[in-house]
């Protein structure tokens, strides 16, 4: 009886390797948030567009619900799924239209095809990786 807890319980390679991806964006997040109000005074001086506020307010929601995923996911919770879909779909739309949009440094677009790579790579893994793995509603 122990043993099939056991193997029941144990989380795969990929379930722990999605988790620290989901656990470096929230962190990401987090650092985000602090940095705002550690470098608050710098942000103000040298009049970065578009302000402290932004970067408080996006790293506050991104690591708040970066974190309720991470948990629920962690937990196995079924309604995590599709939170992290819509959640991860959200934050990566978010990132692409702040680099694209509010970037006024034209040395940050050289890197673009990297980081067009890995956010396909990183979504495709999150999406791939949930839609196979959590069961199915059954329908009656």
């Amino acid at each position: 009886m122990t043993d099939k807890l056991s193997i029941s319980t144990k989380r795969p390679f990929l379930f722990k390797l999605l988790s620290l991806l989901l656990f470096i964006f929230a962190l990401m997040g987090w650092l985000r948030f602090s940095q705002s109000i550690y470098q608050w005074q710098y942000l103000v001086m040298y009049q970065v567009k578009p302000g402290p506020i932004y970067t408080l307010i996006s790293g506050l929601l991104i690591g708040i619900s970066m974190s309720i995923g991470l948990v629920a996911f962690w937990l196995r919770k079924l309604w995590s799924k599709k939170y992290l879909q819509i959640t991860i779909a959200i934050i990566f739309t978010g990132w692409w239209l702040d680099y694209l949009i509010l970037t006024r440094n034209s040395t940050a677009f050289t890197n673009w095809p990297f980081r067009l790579v890995g956010s396909v790579v990183s979504l495709g893994f999150i999406y791939g990786y949930l839609q196979m793995t959590y069961p199915k509603k059954k329908r009656e």
